[in-house]
C-alpha cells in the first residue's frame, strides 16, 4: 500500500478490477452471482459435448469435482456450526445482557460528545453521524497544517485529502433512503481504517 491512498482489502481503490471483484464478492445479488456460475458451467459442458473442444483426458475432471464436493459439504458443516456458535452468544443471562445494554448507552454516549449532537435511533442515521463527525475530524486536522509549509503539511494533506473524499461518496450514499443496512455496512468496507487511524497518530 502506497502511504497516500486508500485502501480496499490492501489495494488501491478505485481500479476496475477492484470495483469487480468487490461487486462478486460483497455487493452483487447472490443469486445472478450463482446463475453466471451456472451459466459458465452449462457453456464449458455444452463445448464438451459438442465435441468443439475436447478433452484428451477426462480423468482430473474427477479430481476437480471431486474436490468441489468434498471442500461444499466442509464448508457447509463449518457454516452451521458457526451459525450454532453465534445462536448460543445470544443466549445470555440478564447480568450479560444488562452488561451489553451498558457498554451500547456508554458508546453512544462517546458519540454524542464527540458529535455535540443527540445520535439519531436508527442504525443508518447512526451511522451517517459517525461518517459526518470523521469528516469534520479530518478536515480540523487539515485544518493545523494550512498555513504550514514542508513535509508534515504533504503528508497531512496526503491523508485527509483522500480521506475527505471517500467520505463524501460515503455520506451520498447514505443519503439514499432506499438504502438497506447491509448496503450501508457494505460502503464502510471500502477503505482500511485502521491504516489511515495509524498515520493520524
Amino acid at each position: 500500500m502506497r502511504e497516500n491512498s486508500l485502501t480496499v482489502g490492501g489495494e488501491e481503490r478505485g481500479g476496475t478490477v477492484d470495483s469487480a471483484k468487490r461487486w462478486f464478492l460483497l455487493d452483487g445479488n447472490r443469486l445472478f452471482v450463482a446463475a453466471l456460475g451456472a451459466v459458465f458451467f452449462v457453456v464449458v459442458a455444452l463445448f464438451e459435448l459438442s465435441g468443439a473442444v475436447p478433452l484428451e483426458d477426462s480423468q482430473p475432471l474427477f479430481y476437480v469435482f471431486g474436490s468441489l464436493i468434498s471442500g461444499n459439504l466442509t464448508l457447509i458443516t463449518v457454516v452451521v456450526s458457526i451459525n450454532q456458535l453465534l445462536l448460543s452468544r445470544e443466549l445470555k443471562s440478564p447480568r450479560e445482557l444488562r452488561s451489553q445494554i451498558d457498554s451500547v448507552v456508554e458508546y453512544r454516549t462517546k458519540v454524542e460528545e464527540s458529535a455535540d449532537e443527540v445520535a439519531p435511533v436508527q442504525p443508518l442515521g447512526f451511522l451517517k453521524l459517525l461518517f459526518q463527525n470523521t469528516r469534520r475530524e479530518a478536515q480540523r486536522i487539515g485544518g493545523l497544517v494550512i498555513e504550514r509549509e514542508g513535509e508534515a503539511k504533504d503528508e497531512v494533506e496526503s491523508l485527509v485529502t483522500p480521506l475527505t473524499d471517500h467520505l463524501n461518496e460515503v455520506g451520498e450514499k447514505l443519503d439514499n433512503p432506499e438504502m438497506t443496512t447491509f448496503e450501508a455496512l457494505s460502503v464502510a468496507l471500502m477503505t482500511n481504517y485502521a491504516n489511515e487511524i495509524n498515520r493520524v497518530r
